[in-house]
């Protein structure tokens, strides 16, 4: 249950349940146009950001800048790209705390 916030997700489709549903979890945002484009292929980028948000990972973006020479990177995918921080929590298998709700890394696996 909730409220659709896409413009281009039709009441009588067969997903809108499931994206209503995922954007109440705050798995999903959709495009800042208010978009979620249900007909396009889904990016790596997308894929890792909605599954991070399901997980309630997080990167920890200082310790990541910290030490972006031992972590696995990607080299089509700058630390300014929308996703980045998002994508280097998947891709590295780390040890971390809580503190105050944030994801502090102590230790990664080069």
């Amino acid at each position: 249950e909730g409220k659709n916030r896409f413009s281009d997700v039709a009441e009588d489709a067969w997903y809108h349940d499931y994206v209503v549903g995922a954007t109440e979890y705050g798995w999903i945002q959709g495009y800042p146009d208010g978009s979620f484009r249900p007909t396009s292929n889904i990016t790596r980028s997308e894929v890792t950001v909605v599954v991070n948000q399901m997980l309630g990972r997080k990167a920890d973006r200082e310790y990541v800048r910290e030490h972006a020479e031992t972590l696995a990177g990607f080299i089509d995918l700058p630390e300014f790209h929308w996703s980045y921080f998002h994508v280097m929590e998947a891709a590295n298998g780390h040890s971390h705390q809580w503190a105050d709700g944030e994801e502090i890394w102590t230790k990664h696996r080069p």
